[in-house]
Formats: structure tokens, C-alpha cells, sequence
């Protein structure tokens, strides 16, 4: 698709997103062009990220994690999930990337669609794929987190590496420090303090382009995320 004069060029977008994002959501549906260009962006650094950090350690060392985070198991269940660790622990680069990159397409998929609804509601009647590319672009924060994330993986000393190094911004890591034997270990090791960016990012872009109140616009930027954590500490 060819871009209009009055669409965001590539580099614009990339660094404005970050400094002036209002005045990228103000041109973002005329700039279709960025969708895939956004996205492989995000897929680049989560790809490099995964391989770098398992393409550096030891695939014993981390089927020993990952054994050490199952909890009590019998001799023979500790023996067959080393076995299924090890059939997977070459790949863990390649497949943890894939698997970050669905889930992050996915969720996008389904924030898209809920951000239509939201505005159709208020009868703005705006196209999914403009949801879609909006998402996206609520999306950034990722790559900052990636690279955060492989400062922080050059700047470790091999001995104090961990698994969950890529989760160092999530609120266990920086406040709770809760253990994996511990109930509520997942749901603080997935609650990140970039989903507040990304959260920011939503309902600037709602007031952009639907001329809710801020106070509205954060609330439906938020629901998501909130529903999502809420209803995951519910069923814990």
C-alpha cells in the first residue's frame, strides 16, 4: 500500500511513538502501510532476544531450571520431565520466540476488536484494521522491554542468570520476589510494569481518535489488562 502525504513515514513513527505519541495516533490511520512493519519489528527483538539468551547458556543448565521450578516430584516423574525438557531445551530460542509472537498477535487480535466495540459503542465508526494498527503501535513498550532486557542479560555474570530474567520489570521481580513454589508467583511474574506504557499509550490514542475524556479513556484502556489479572487472581 502506497503511503499518503499525510501518513507517518517509518522512522517517524518509531521515534514518536515514544516522544509525541498523540501526534501519531492523530496520523496513524492514514499510514495501513506500518502494520506488518510494527509487527515484525516486535517479532525482530523478541526472536533476537530469545536467541541470544538460550543461544549463550548451557541446554542442561536450563532443563536443571526448569526441573528445579516443576516442584516435588516422584524419581520417575522427575525422569520423564527431564526427558521432555532436553527433547526441547535445544530449541527453547526458536520456539520461545514463535510462542511470545503468538500470543502477542493474538492479543492483539482480541484488543483490536475490543477497542472497536468500545468506539462503535460511541458510535466512531472506525475500520478493524485501524484497530489492529492502533494495537500495534500500543505495542512498543515491548521492544524497549527487549532491549532492557538484553542489557541486563549482557551485564549478569553467567553464574547469576535465570530463566526469568526476561520478566525482570514484572512486579514480583522488582517488589514481591516471591519464589515459584508460591501461589501467586505466575500472576506477579506476568503483571509488568510496561503493560502501565502500553495502557498509556491506549488511551491516548482513544482520546485522539474518539474524543473521549482522559478519565474515560484510561478506564477503557485499562479494562483488559485489569480483567485479565483480576479474574487470574480470582481463580488462584
Amino acid at each position: 500500500m502506497k503511503a499518503s502525504a499525510s501518513s507517518l513515514q517509518v522512522q517517524q513513527a518509531f521515534t514518536l511513538i515514544y516522544l509525541s505519541p498523540s501526534e501519531v495516533f492523530s496520523k496513524l490511520k492514514e499510514s495501513r502501510h506500518l502494520s506488518w512493519l510494527v509487527f515484525l519489528a516486535i517479532f525482530a527483538m523478541c526472536m533476537l532476544s530469545n536467541l541470544v539468551f538460550f543461544g549463550a547458556i548451557d541446554p542442561e543448565w536450563v532443563v536443571n531450571k526448569q526441573l528445579a521450578a516443576a516442584g516435588d516430584l516422584s524419581p520417575s516423574e522427575r525422569e520423564e520431565m527431564a526427558r521432555i525438557f532436553r527433547n526441547f531445551a535445544e530449541y527453547s530460542g526458536v520456539s520461545g520466540g514463535i510462542i511470545s509472537m503468538v500470543m502477542t498477535l493474538l492479543g492483539s487480535v482480541m484488543l483490536a476488536a475490543y477497542y472497536m466495540i468500545a468506539a462503535n459503542s460511541a458510535d466512531r465508526k472506525i475500520e478493524f484494521n485501524d484497530w489492529f494498527l492502533f494495537t500495534l503501535f500500543t505495542q512498543l513498550p515491548i521492544v524497549v522491554k527487549y532491549l532492557g532486557f538484553l542489557v541486563l542479560f549482557f551485564l549478569t555474570p553467567a553464574y547469576e542468570l535465570e530463566l526469568d530474567l526476561i520478566n525482570y520489570s514484572s512486579l514480583n521481580q522488582l517488589l514481591l520476589t516471591l519464589n515459584s513454589s508460591e501461589p501467586l508467583y505466575q500472576w506477579a511474574e506476568y503483571l509488568d510494569v510496561f503493560y502501565l506504557w502500553q495502557i498509556a499509550l491506549a488511551a491516548v490514542g482513544l482520546k485522539v481518535w474518539c474524543q473521549f475524556s482522559y478519565s474515560k479513556s484510561i478506564l477503557l484502556a485499562a479494562i483488559p489488562y485489569l480483567s485479565i489479572f483480576i479474574i487470574w487472581l480470582l481463580l488462584i
